[in-house]
């Protein structure tokens, strides 16, 4: 054979690679919506999948006393939470309503210092939960939110969204909850149209952030099937026993779990993540986790308890996508006994975080 036949197979060879190539290139969706730097960084999917062998698994961080969330000394806990095996973290920028039955949020959100944070969170490689949270500045509950006008309220909520969702679709936040604990609100159908306008800029993931109450605010939800997960606030009451056992608090855990069986199998929609979920380390706060005011002891070794209880049962579930724990430091007086930096739960928490999704 001639140099002139081996180049001509040569270039034969070529063209079937180019063109088996061009072929089968995967397809790219059409960017709607989407500044230039969103669309140019990597989609994450929209389908609630998890990596292969992987959970939802870190934790939620409260402002420092006195400190932005962008301070040197906040973004320095990023990197302690990875080194105790978080790979996720909670980030809760506040949108304010002056009551709660106020029709309207305010509005001019400075995004800079949440800029920052989330980027400082991912120079710590931890994606980010983005959970902005409505907060009627009369004290009023979100739970207790309920506008005398609502179509009203959406709108304005939508707009007050609007920064952050572009924000996070610019920075590539991994997951966008949508709100937090609006149990009033939660059987409207304007949640749909908020769904859709915030999938035409975002391509992230979403979930909503319900509140346990007694297994029933978080059912009434109608739009779970529109979302990649059901979150739960999961501060559920386990026992009124002052101490109880791993073994109690497993069993009263396991009921958790069938309830949730029961209601993902009549249901069928996208994964449980439980988007909040701590004890404060006070002796009998298994009774009521929500309660740091009863002047009980301090109890390290019962949130220790609950978790251990927790993960026994929820790992083996095949709808169970994983858990992000209140909290690992900041925030008021009143939310010190949640603090799980430096205490026994860290080092619980760094062992189950580090276990296969199988729990094995």
């Amino acid at each position: 054979m001639n140099i002139r036949q081996i180049f001509a197979m040569s270039g034969g060879f070529l063209l079937v690679y180019v063109l088996i190539t061009i072929t089968n290139r995967p397809q790219i969706a059409p960017n709607v919506g989407i500044s230039e730097s969103a669309a140019a960084s990597p989609a994450i999917p929209s389908d609630g999948a998890q990596p292969e062998n992987s959970r939802v698994h870190g934790y939620s961080v409260l402002p420092l006393e006195g400190k932005s969330m962008d301070a040197p000394e906040s973004v320095a806990r990023f990197s302690a939470m990875v080194r105790a095996g978080a790979a996720w973290v909670v980030l809760r920028p506040v949108l304010l309503q002056s009551h709660g039955w106020s029709d309207e949020l305010d509005e001019g959100a400075d995004l800079q210092e949440w800029t920052r944070t989330v980027q400082s969170a991912h120079a710590a490689n931890l994606r980010v939960l983005l959970r902005p949270l409505v907060v009627p500045r009369d004290g009023s509950s979100r739970e207790a939110i309920e506008p005398r006008n609502p179509g009203i309220w959406f709108e304005s909520y939508t707009r007050a969204l609007d920064p952050y969702v572009k924000m996070a679709a610019r920075e590539n936040v991994a997951v966008f909850c949508l709100g937090s604990n609006l149990s009033r609100l939660q059987t409207e159908s304007a949640w749909t149209d908020l769904i859709r306008t915030v999938r035409r800029s975002y391509r992230g993931q979403l979930t909503y952030a319900a509140t346990w109450d007694a297994g029933r605010s978080f059912q009434q939800a109608a739009f779970w099937q529109e979302l990649d997960y059901v979150g739960i606030d999961a501060f559920v009451p386990l026992s009124t026993a002052p101490d109880p056992t791993t073994e109690e608090l497993a069993t009263a855990w396991q009921q958790v779990g069938e309830g949730l069986d029961v209601w993902q199998t009549q249901r069928a929609g996208p994964p449980v993540l439980f988007t909040a979920l701590g004890y404060p380390a006070l002796r009998g706060a298994a009774a009521g986790p929500l309660d740091t005011d009863s002047g009980a002891g301090e109890d390290l070794a019962l949130p220790v308890r609950v978790a251990e209880g927790f993960y026994r049962v929820m790992e083996g579930k095949n709808w169970f996508a994983g858990a992000l724990w209140h909290m690992w430091s900041g925030g008021s007086t009143r939310q010190a006994p949640f603090v799980i930096e430096g205490r026994p739960l860290e080092n619980f928490l760094q062992t189950s975080f580090q276990r296969p999704a199988d729990g094995r």
